[in-house]
C-alpha cells in the first residue's frame, strides 16, 4: 500500500491506497476492472475513486484535472498489468440464503479431481459451472465447506443459478489471477494458456490473443489419465490427493525430462 496524501484548503486527508493487484480486496478488485473495461469513458474516474477508496466528499474537492493525473498514475498496474495473485479475493458469496465457500489461496485446499473439473470448465468458458465446482455451502455440523463430489454438482447449480452474471463474471477473474500466479510459480510447464479477459460489469469478453487449441479443453483428463498409467487402481488416491502436490509433481518430472533431453543433445 502506498500513502495518498490529498490537501484541499485547510484541511489535509491521508489515505492508503493499493499500488498492486495483490494488495485489492475483493470490492476494489470489481471496480478495478470496471475501471480497466472503462479506461477511455465517463464512467473511468467513478470507478476509479472506488478502486482507491477515496470519499466522494474529499474527491470533489481535487479539481478535475489534478484528479485525473492522480487517478490515472496511482491505478497505472491496472491498465499496464494482467491481474495476478495468490489470495482468493472473494472467499465467501452469498446465493439466495445461502453462503457458498470458495477455494483456499492458490488452491491449497482444492483436491486434484476438483481441479480437473473447475479448470476444464474454465478452458471450455462454462464460467458458472466453473464456480458450481469451487463454491459450496457448509456443513451445519462442522461449519467446514462440503468436500467436493461431482454427484453434488447437479444440487449445487441450483444455487449458483441465483448468481447474477456480474457475480460469476467476478469469480471467474478471480480464479484466473490465481491460476496465473500458479502458472508463474510452476514455470508454466503443464498449464494450458488462457485468454485476456475483459470485465464490463454484466460478461466476460475474450480478447483476440492466445486462443486455445481445441485439445486443451480436454487437457486435464488425458493428463489424469496418462499419470494413472496401468496403476488404475490408485486412480482414487489420486483424485482425493491436493492438487497443488500433484501438479508440482508433475512439473518436476516435465522439467527433469526437458533437462535430461538438453542433456543429450549436447
Amino acid at each position: 500500500m502506498v500513502d495518498l496524501n490529498i490537501i484541499t484548503g485547510r484541511k489535509a486527508y491521508r489515505f492508503k491506497v493499493p499500488e498492486s493487484w495483490e494488495e485489492l480486496d475483493g470490492s476494489q478488485l470489481k471496480h478495478a476492472l470496471l475501471y480497466k473495461s472503462a479506461f477511455r469513458s465517463a464512467k473511468a474516474e467513478t470507478e476509479a475513486r472506488l478502486t482507491l477508496g477515496v470519499p466522494r466528499r474529499v474527491w470533489r474537492k481535487i479539481p478535475p484535472a489534478q484528479r485525473y493525473m492522480m487517478y490515472a498514475d496511482l491505478l497505472r498496474f491496472v491498465i499496464d498489468e494482467t491481474p495476478s495473485f495468490r489470495d482468493n479475493k472473494i472467499p465467501v458469496v452469498r446465493a439466495g440464503l445461502r453462503r457458498l465457500h470458495g477455494f483456499d489461496d492458490m488452491f491449497s485446499d482444492v483436491t486434484w479431481e476438483e481441479f480437473i473439473f473447475a479448470d476444464t470448465f474454465m478452458l471450455r468458458q462454462m464460467y458458472r459451472e466453473m464456480v458450481t465446482v469451487l463454491y459450496r455451502p457448509a456443513n451445519p455440523l462442522t461449519g467446514k465447506k462440503r468436500p467436493f463430489s461431482d454427484k453434488d454438482l447437479p444440487r449445487n447449480s441450483k444455487r449458483t443459478d441465483r448468481l447474477d452474471e456480474t457475480t460469476v463474471a467476478l469469480l471467474a477473474l478471480n480464479y484466473r489471477a490465481v491460476r496465473k500466479k500458479a502458472v508463474e510459480e510452476t514455470n508454466g510447464y503443464l498449464f494450458p494458456s488462457m485468454e485476456e479477459t475483459y470485465f464490463d460489469g454484466k460478461r466476460i469478453t475474450l480478447g483476440e490473443e492466445e486462443t486455445q487449441a481445441p485439445n486443451q479443453t480436454s487437457g486435464w483428463a488425458d493428463t489424469h489419465h496418462t499419470l494413472l498409467g496401468d496403476l488404475a487402481y490408485e486412480e482414487e488416491k489420486f483424485l482425493r490427493s491436493k492438487a497443488t502436490t500433484i501438479v508440482a509433481w508433475i512439473n518436476r518430472k516435465i522439467k527433469e525430462s526437458r533437462e535430461a533431453e538438453r542433456r543429450r543433445k549436447k
